[in-house]
């Protein structure tokens, strides 16, 4: 955790749920790196996609497996799939807490950027992001030991075959199969106006924006259905009389 903030890295160790990638963005290949280094440049930009992965990355395996190990010591039931429940429980509870503070810390955040306090601003979008890394970190938790537990506990191949059809076949399904991904690189403090603390979770927004089009189109084709049978409604119970003839009907 002490290099992610040194290297201001630490908003990447959030995961799903409470950030949700969409393989329908126009930017879907486009891949950050720490330095921002351009491809023109290519000894720095191999070097800054070195670094990317290495340092930062590993880092956040280091902070996932402690708290992962820290939640199994504080955890410790009898029975296995009571502290998987209390993990699974937690997660869900404090990822609805951050989803809905999500407004005020971007309040907050701004009112430090516009005191020109940018450490502070930091420091406060870290801690923010750290209740949604505790919460992420829960949940996978919750969902793997239960998996292992209740998913053909007796046979691991199937159990992980079977786990792994599931899970990916909804994430693309949804098309959310960038969820599951490693992918980009985002900096402490980068962000302005208190963008830092909002989460990018709301998957039912990012098919509206990138499905906007089609969306429309079904929108007005249901609206279109729905006015043609309260027209029809309407006339029937205005007591108008209806003559059924062959291949059509005729009113009279």
């Amino acid at each position: 955790m002490v290099v992610l903030l040194f290297t201001r890295s630490f908003r990447n160790s959030i995961s799903p749920p409470v950030i949700a990638a969409s393989d329908l963005c126009e930017e879907f290949f486009g891949i950050q790196t720490r330095f921002r280094v351009p491809r023109s440049r290519h000894v720095l930009f191999f070097l800054d996609c070195l670094f990317s992965l290495i340092i930062p990355g590993s880092s956040i395996v280091c902070v996932v497996r402690g708290f992962w190990y820290i939640f199994d010591h504080v955890f410790f039931f009898s029975v296995h799939a009571e502290s998987y429940f209390l993990s699974l429980g937690l997660g869900i509870f404090l990822s609805f807490v951050a989803l809905l503070l999500q407004h005020s810390a971007a309040a907050g955040s701004r009112k430090l950027e516009d005191g020109r306090h940018w450490f502070l601003k930091i420091c406060f979008e870290d801690l923010f992001l750290f209740l949604a890394c505790i919460a992420g970190i829960n949940l996978w938790r919750g969902v793997w030991g239960l998996c292992n537990v209740y998913v053909f506990p007796s046979d691991p191949v199937l159990s992980s075959w079977t786990c792994h059809t599931v899970g990916m076949g909804g994430l693309m399904l949804l098309f959310h199969g960038s969820s599951a991904l490693v992918k980009g690189y985002q900096i402490d403090g980068e962000f302005t106006g208190g963008k830092g603390c909002y989460l990018p979770s709301s998957s039912f927004t990012m098919f509206k924006h990138h499905m906007g089009v089609r969306t429309t189109l079904v929108w007005n084709h249901v609206q279109t259905w729905q006015k043609t049978w309260a027209n029809r409604i309407k006339h029937f119970d205005s007591g108008a009389v209806y003559k059924v003839q062959q291949p059509c009907v005729q009113r009279v």
